[in-house]
């Protein structure tokens, strides 16, 4: 459902993006975030919904801050009626 997250370390950002699939064609709120597991932080998060089945959402960008060395995406999506979610972890 998510993708990993990538550092550049030319303009010392990581980037994300989030892609949801296979969800039925009502409405779904997603929320992707980019977290520091280790220092238990969320970093950056965007969110909003769509009802076509499926979303890929832009790439987000993140600069690095000093001491920060893991990070994960965080994927969830979640049916509009509470009648479903899902979320995906996957770390640099």
């Amino acid at each position: 459902m998510d993708s990993k997250p990538t550092y550049d370390s030319a303009t010392g950002t990581f980037s994300y993006k989030c892609t949801y699939a296979s969800w039925a064609s009502v409405r779904v709120n997603w929320q992707c975030s980019l977290t520091a597991p280790a220092l238990g932080l969320t970093l950056s998060s965007h969110s909003g919904s769509f009802s076509n089945g499926s979303y890929n959402a832009p790439r987000f960008y993140y600069t690095k801050q000093y001491g920060i060395t893991t990070v994960c995406t965080v994927a969830y999506a979640a049916y509009a009626d509470g009648s479903d979610w899902d979320s995906d972890t996957t770390c640099l």
